[in-house]
């Protein structure tokens, strides 16, 4: 059991990372991304008008289903501001960081086992990739699926039922908010063929009826209306497998893999964070500079320590023959199951980047980040544990103060963050001044 000066550690992360989001979510800028979610929330708030497709992918068209608009539209019906549809994002990620603890705390040794949720809630509720991801855009749900994900497979030894179905609606749902499932099914697909889990067909089944059953109103508005279709962009350098010809989207890909486990952060958090709340003086202007100087051996420092550690655990699930079909994987350790799922994880996330019509960036491959994080505490973890108490204290407040500094600046001024306004109100705003109007029946 936990002791109870961890439990408070364990809260006063939580509630910090929580704030953090609440920040995020007050300073965010209306733009684009947003807005699509919003114009279906505001449709069915104001019409009654169901929308049963979600976001324009990136070069693709729309992702199918009334999933995204469920999740904002019904909050805002509860209360009237975006910050209700917000806070579901929220709960799915506050969801993801205890399903990660779930699957990482059987790893544990014994003595780990007792700190291992006070360095989840350092890595993941606190780190800048999960931060930054409080923003109404449809990654952000991303984290609960790729969660829900690895907790179910880990758990697979058996062919029990809700196991089967709650995998299952895990790519299903997520196919409702990012063409990145796709990801997803590869893993379990791999993970079943080479006998990593025990499937429940029933559950399979069940679960595929439910997904299918919740993407019939997205059917019928297809045959109504040929625009929903997924399509290609117009352009003719967009083909599937496109990636795969040109080699450098999948290397891409595979940096993006090592950099979920650094401080090498996606340039909304790290190229295009700005002063300009700290007004125009020298010295605001020496401090930005100190930060974009500093920033890049902090980046290099622990992205070649990202990758070093990833490199060497794929070594050794490599020489454990991860695609002999002979082996029944089901009985391997936790700890070795935890390095194969994110190896076949990998090995997904390279043919899906391979496949893609369109080069990736950080947000398309967000599904990755959870179980990366989650593994990595293993080890950090592991690691403190044969330190002595002083050095294990600095590094723990290093990572701590680290990632302060970007969560902080992210929201003070960045891409997508202003402070000093009022995401509600900038909302409210623009639906004054752009009213949604309803669509012909």
């Amino acid at each position: 059991m936990m002791p109870t000066k961890n439990r408070v550690v364990v809260a006063g992360l939580f509630l910090l990372g929580c704030a953090l989001s609440i920040l995020y979510f007050s300073t965010l800028k209306v733009h684009f991304d947003n807005l699509q979610i919003l114009n279906k929330a505001m449709l069915l708030l104001q019409y009654g008008q169901w929308t049963h497709f979600g976001n324009a992918g990136s070069g693709v068209g729309f992702v199918p289903g009334s999933f995204m608009t469920a999740v904002s539209a019904l909050p805002m019906k509860i209360y009237f501001s975006p910050y209700a549809a917000t806070s579901v994002i929220l709960v799915f990620q506050a969801i993801s960081w205890w399903l990660l603890y779930l699957c990482i705390r059987p790893a544990a040794t014994p003595v780990a086992a007792s700190f291992i949720l006070i360095d989840l809630t350092l890595l993941f509720w606190l780190n800048p990739w999960r931060v930054e991801q409080s923003e109404l855009y449809n990654p952000a749900y991303m984290s609960f699926f790729s969660a829900l994900h690895m907790w179910s497979i880990l758990k697979m030894r058996q062919p029990k039922f809700w196991l089967s179905f709650w995998n299952v609606l895990a790519i299903g749902f997520c196919m409702q908010i990012h063409y990145s499932f796709l990801l997803l099914a590869l893993a379990s697909l791999a993970m079943w063929y080479w006998r990593f889990v025990r499937v429940n067909w029933w559950g399979v089944l069940a679960g595929s009826t439910v997904v299918l059953a919740s993407l019939i109103p997205y059917a019928l508005s297809y045959l109504e209306n040929q625009d929903l279709q997924v399509t290609l962009t117009r352009s003719s350098e967009a083909f599937i497998g496109r990636n795969g010809l040109l080699i450098y989207p999948v290397i891409k890909a595979i940096i993006y893999w090592f950099r979920y486990g650094s401080l090498y952060l996606g340039r909304h958090m790290f190229s295009n964070i700005e002063f300009s709340w700290a007004g125009t003086s020298n010295l605001v202007t020496l401090a930005g500079l100190a930060f974009h100087i500093l920033k890049w051996p902090v980046a290099a420092g622990t992205l070649y320590l990202s990758a070093k550690i990833q490199w060497n655990m794929g070594k050794r699930v490599w020489s454990k023959m991860p695609f002999n079909r002979g082996v029944d994987r089901t009985k391997t350790s936790e700890t070795d199951r935890i390095e194969l799922y994110l190896f076949y994880l990998f090995a997904a996330m390279i043919v899906t980047s391979a496949l893609s019509p369109v080069e990736f960036n950080h947000w398309h491959l967000l599904l990755c980040f959870p179980p990366i994080v989650a593994w990595m505490t293993i080890l950090f973890s592991e690691w403190r544990l044969k330190q002595n108490v002083k050095r294990s204290r600095w590094a723990w407040g290093s990572v701590f103060a680290l990632f302060m500094v970007f969560d902080v600046l992210g929201f003070m001024g960045s891409r997508s963050h202003n402070w000093g306004h009022s995401y509600h109100d900038d909302v409210i705003k623009h639906y004054q001044d752009h009213p949604v109007t309803p669509k012909s029946p």
